[in-house]
C-alpha cells in the first residue's frame, strides 16, 4: 500500500512505513490486553524512546524533517488504519460472538 501511495522519495517511503509499523504494534498491543500492567506501560514507552532513539541514529535513512509535515501525518494514518482497522473490527467481532468468561459476567452484571 506504502508504495501506491506515494510518488515520493524512498527516504520519504521509508520514514511513512516504519512510523506506521511501528504504531501499528503499539496498537495491536492496546487492542489485545484488557488491563495495562505497569510492566506492559514502560514496555510501550521504552518502544516510542527506542523510535525516536531510532529516527536519530538513522537520519540518513529516514526523513525525520518530514515527520512534522501534513502529507506525512495523513499518508501514515492512512497506511495505519488500513492495516489496524480489520484486526480491531475481527478482535470486537470474536469477542462478540465468542465473549471470555470475563466478559459473559461483565455483561450480565
Amino acid at each position: 500500500m506504502g508504495v501506491f501511495l506515494f510518488s515520493d522519495s524512498y527516504l520519504y517511503v521509508a520514514t511513512i512505513t516504519f512510523t506506521a509499523l511501528i504504531i501499528v504494534e503499539l496498537l495491536n498491543v492496546f487492542t489485545t490486553i484488557h488491563k495495562l500492567h505497569p510492566l506492559m506501560a514502560v514496555s510501550e514507552a521504552i518502544t516510542i524512546i527506542v523510535y525516536i532513539s531510532s529516527m536519530i541514529l538513522f537520519k540518513d535513512y529516514l526523513a525525520v524533517e518530514y515527520i512534522a509535515t501534513v502529507p506525512f501525518a495523513w499518508k501514515m494514518l492512512v497506511i495505519v488504519m488500513a492495516a489496524w482497522v480489520p484486526l480491531w473490527i475481527g478482535h470486537k467481532i470474536k469477542d462478540y460472538v465468542d465473549p471470555s468468561e470475563e466478559q459473559k459476567v461483565m455483561r450480565h452484571e
